[in-house]
């Protein structure tokens, strides 16, 4: 879902400039966007994607990395 989202246009900073996303904002509401629609919605789950992805990436590298630690205490 995350790369749909972001190929259309919503990035960790908010709607890319030139995108599918901008084209259709500046086309449908202009300068005002109403707040709870699916656009407003689409634009908040771009900008989180960063948030909910690295925490689960660092807890696997810490994961791997725990793992691979134990595994060298057994070895030496």
């Amino acid at each position: 879902m995350g790369a749909i989202i972001s190929i259309l246009g919503f990035g960790s900073l908010g709607v890319v400039r030139g995108s599918l996303a901008a084209w259709f904002q500046s086309l449908m509401y202009g300068g005002y966007t109403p707040a709870g629609g699916v656009f407003a919605k689409l634009t908040s789950m771009g900008m989180l994607e960063g948030w909910i992805v690295s925490p689960f990436t660092t807890g696997v590298s810490g994961l791997a990395m725990g793992v691979l630690d134990y595994a060298r205490r057994l070895v030496s």
